[in-house]
């Protein structure tokens, strides 16, 4: 699955006449498909020692180095980010119609910033081709790739391979030994989802040391501060933290697997990550207006004219649907809530922090029995079977809608009132209670809000247990 996302990643932006063009893939049942475009001659090595074969002449040979060549800069110097290929050999140069030579299989491809350092401490490629330093250090570099490249150059020029067959592969055994010291560098659901990860250092320097001036948020799971890249992208960064370190590692590594694999317009965008001795960070878009709670309880903001509460409520409404039906898997979320809704410099509402988040295919059952969220928006049935479903997703946000439309917080499930306010543990009509307890403040239409609460509540009716 690692080298099967790597390569998605890697290749699906990638445009140069000299790389094996990604047409498409498919995901079916554990079956994981790529798609290209068809190379008639096979690869470079079938090529090389094939007896069925006519040899290459010199100028077809230069030809595909110099292919090579070109594909292998535009990775490293000339794309967006640079590319590490970490795998350059023969049987990964094919060879079109006209014996052209371009550069496939990006399975184990990492992708890092120019300007940066790679953040690869783990061994991956082919030993006979690999650098020296490599088999040292186990961190790959663009130097690490030419040299694979100059060892292929070298193949082509003899026409023999770097270890012939009975050679003693020292280089092999040096390999086996350092893959053995860096197993644990990195864990499976890195290897499986491979988002970006950040140094250590860019973060504490983005954050300016993570002070207290550039805090912008905390919660249960941790501190969220602003920062600002070498390239002036504002960013979030969450400390992640608890009072078990297991538990802040479930939690870090459940919203990189939910997030990582997530792309719309209305969910947080996370940017990557990074985790350095014991330290779990998680980069996010920065959002200029905060979350919504902050924005609806403020005194210093501005209030929220009914238009820009209806923008917000469809924008999460989308992004919802699209994690319960559009995906891949179904993710429940667990906890939505105005405080996990965050508004950009437009003011659209983007559903965030999947800490809680959890994953199954369609078609099949939640396994979650834990209860986890936040009381005053969790669905009356998760206290008593504790297991969450998509239906207590929506109640969660009909409860944001409510107090959306309110502009007031439910209460908790054993506060004490006498006011019609504290609605989503009763069984009332929603209608009457935002027709009674809505701030006056609004320009609110009645109307309108009625009939999308009346759905609401027969929705609620009709999935009685």
């Amino acid at each position: 699955m690692k080298q099967f996302v790597a390569e998605i990643v890697s290749m699906r932006r990638l445009r140069h006449r000299n790389l094996v063009q990604l047409l498409g893939y498919c995901r079916r049942k554990g079956e994981l498909l790529l798609v290209y475009d068809f190379m008639p001659h096979g690869s470079l090595d079938k090529v090389l020692y094939s007896n069925i074969r006519p040899s290459l002449n010199w100028f077809q040979r230069i030809r595909i180095l110099r292919g090579v060549a070109s594909g292998l800069f535009y990775l490293h110097e000339d794309w967006e980010q640079v590319v590490l290929h970490r795998d350059i050999k023969p049987g990964n140069i094919l060879l079109d119609a006209d014996l052209n030579g371009k550069l496939g299989d990006f399975g184990l491809a990492r992708l890092h910033d120019h300007g940066s350092n790679p953040e690869t401490t783990i061994l991956a490629g082919t030993p006979a081709y690999m650098a020296p330093e490599l088999l040292r250090t186990g961190r790959a570099t663009t130097s690490t790739d030419v040299f694979s490249f100059g060892a292929v150059m070298l193949e082509l020029t003899c026409g023999r391979k770097p270890i012939e067959p009975g050679q003693v592969d020292l280089g092999g055994a040096v390999y086996t030994v350092r893959k053995k010291k860096y197993e644990e560098v990195y864990e499976d659901w890195e290897r499986e989802y491979s988002p970006h990860r950040f140094s250590y250092k860019t973060l504490y320097k983005a954050t300016k040391g993570f002070k207290d001036n550039g805090l912008i948020g905390e919660g249960g799971f941790g501190k969220v501060y602003r920062g600002v890249l070498p390239s002036s992208d504002q960013i979030a960064v969450k400390r992640v933290s608890h009072d078990s370190a297991e538990q802040a590692m479930k939690q870090f590594v459940a919203e990189i697997v939910s997030m990582g694999r997530l792309q719309h317009r209305n969910l947080v965008q996370l940017l990557g990550y990074c985790r350095r001795r014991g330290e779990l960070l998680l980069v996010y878009d920065f959002m200029p207006n905060g979350s919504l709670d902050q924005v609806l309880y403020s005194n210093i903001r501005p209030n929220l004219n009914w238009f820009q509460r209806i923008r917000i409520l469809r924008g999460v409404a989308s992004a919802l649907f699209y994690l319960h039906e559009d995906g891949t898997q179904v993710v429940l979320h667990r906890d939505i809530k105005p405080g996990n809704i965050l508004l950009d410099a437009d003011l659209n509402g983007k559903l965030g922090d999947f800490g809680l988040a959890r994953l199954y295919d369609h078609g099949s059952n939640p396994e979650t029995t834990s209860l986890a969220g936040t009381p005053a928006y969790m669905a009356p049935e998760l206290f008593i079977t504790g297991h969450a479903t998509t239906s207590t997703d929506v109640f969660s946000f009909g409860a944001v809608m409510l107090e959306l439309a309110c502009g007031r917080k439910p209460r908790e499930p054993r506060q004490k009132s006498n006011t019609s306010s504290g609605v989503f543990f009763l069984q009332v009509d929603v209608v009457v209670v935002v027709f009674t307890s809505h701030d006056q403040k609004m320009n609110f239409y009645v109307s309108e809000f009625g009939y999308g609460f009346r759905l609401f509540n027969q929705t609620r009716k009709n999935n009685q247990f």
